[in-house]
């Protein structure tokens, strides 16, 4: 599963981004790097085929300050019978 987003236009310097996942009706979910990537781009390894997921990202400044969270999209990793696939 890829997660792309757009930069975030921000005065002070971004440490960079965390990337959440939850399930539907999960608000706080956890994030799925464990420091800020720089990248507006994830690869979430972790999901499991005919699973439903939540994801949003968060900006975090150099001094730990969070954004609010984006837009919060739902998808439905599906069943393929054996390994998911990644692109």
């Amino acid at each position: 599963m890829v997660i792309k987003w757009n930069p975030v236009a921000s005065k002070v310097p971004l440490a960079g981004y965390l990337v959440y996942r939850a399930f539907p009706g999960d608000d706080t979910g956890a994030p799925l790097n464990s420091a800020p990537t720089t990248d507006t781009v994830w690869r979430d390894r972790t999901a499991k085929e005919a699973t439903t997921y939540v994801f949003w990202v968060v900006a975090q400044t150099l001094e730990g300050k969070q954004s609010a969270a984006s837009a919060k999209s739902k998808v439905e990793i599906p069943k393929t019978g054996g390994v998911v696939p990644f692109f």
